[in-house]
């Protein structure tokens, strides 16, 4: 056992310092940093085989840019500290480096206020997603509405809206771009 340099049991470590570390950021006041490892290839992949190459994909997302820097080089260096104490090798590449968009306030204030004027429950949340709306808000307001999914669950095969759900997000969407409009005549 002294002699294996176990690229799987280092990823263990690093994985459980991602989570540890962003649960440390994950407040509003630290910059709501959240982290995920949603991916991991392990060569060879064979039960009876010492992992000798892990591959992960760690995704660092942040309402705060200098946040997730901050959280990204403190993940950055504990792979580096993994790998030197357990004589591995480590590479980090960067994928896609992309900066929190603020979305339009004034979107906001008309959603919530139609919200609030249908007794609609609602909750004001920060997304570090990609969505399509942080390409538009370079260009033009833009704003999101998530409806609630089963259980919490999105991007899965178990995830599963409410068809009355989506129709008044529908509805909501229509209503807010409307009003919108009006205030802009």
């Amino acid at each position: 056992m002294d002699m294996r340099k176990d690229a799987l049991v280092a990823s263990a470590q690093l994985i459980e310092y991602v989570e540890t570390v962003c649960r440390k950021f994950s407040s509003m006041a630290r910059g709501r940093v959240v982290g995920t490892v949603g991916a991991m290839k392990i060569e060879p992949g064979v039960i009876n085989a010492v992992p000798g190459r892990a591959e992960l994909s760690i995704d660092i997302r942040s309402t705060s840019a200098q946040s997730k820097d901050k959280v990204a080089k403190m993940v950055k260096e504990r792979a580096e500290q993994i790998a030197l104490k357990r004589d591995i090798g480590v590479k980090v590449l960067n994928i896609r480096a992309e900066n929190p968009v603020p979305l339009d306030r004034r979107l906001l204030r008309v959603t919530r206020t139609l919200c609030d004027d249908k007794r609609i429950d609602y909750e004001i949340m920060p997304s570090g997603a990609g969505h399509d709306a942080m390409q538009m808000a370079k260009i033009t307001p833009a704003g999101m509405i998530f409806i609630p999914s089963r259980r919490g669950i999105s991007h899965n095969p178990l995830e599963w809206t409410d068809p009355g759900d989506i129709a008044l997000g529908a509805q909501l969407l229509m209503e807010t771009m409307i009003r919108v409009a009006n205030e802009n005549l």
